[in-house]
């Protein structure tokens, strides 16, 4: 899976800036990134021929973005582990 979100402006050089452990923590930075009009691409590490193996020694996937975005994706990420999300990106993956 690739996605890619651009708030209008242009993507400009992208950078990989984190190593996502699962598609379910890819799916949750993707929708606080958007919530901020943050660019970014989502590249998965999953692999159809290999039925996801590697994703278990190299991680979900990762995120690339512009590198005046870096410390800001960084500190969501950093909320996000620490399990400090926002409420209404916890209802919406509510079940």
């Amino acid at each position: 899976m690739r996605r890619l979100y651009s708030n209008g402006d242009t993507m400009g050089m992208l950078r990989k800036m984190l190593v996502l452990e699962n598609l379910i923590e890819a799916n949750l930075m993707a929708v606080l990134l958007e919530e901020r009009n943050i660019p970014y691409m989502l590249k998965s590490y999953h692999d159809a021929a290999y039925d996801g193996l590697f994703q278990t020694l190299k991680g979900g996937g990762h995120i690339e973005a512009p590198e005046e975005y870096a410390n800001t994706i960084m500190a969501i990420y950093s909320d996000l582990q620490h399990g400090q999300r926002e409420d209404n990106a916890e209802q919406q993956f509510s079940i």
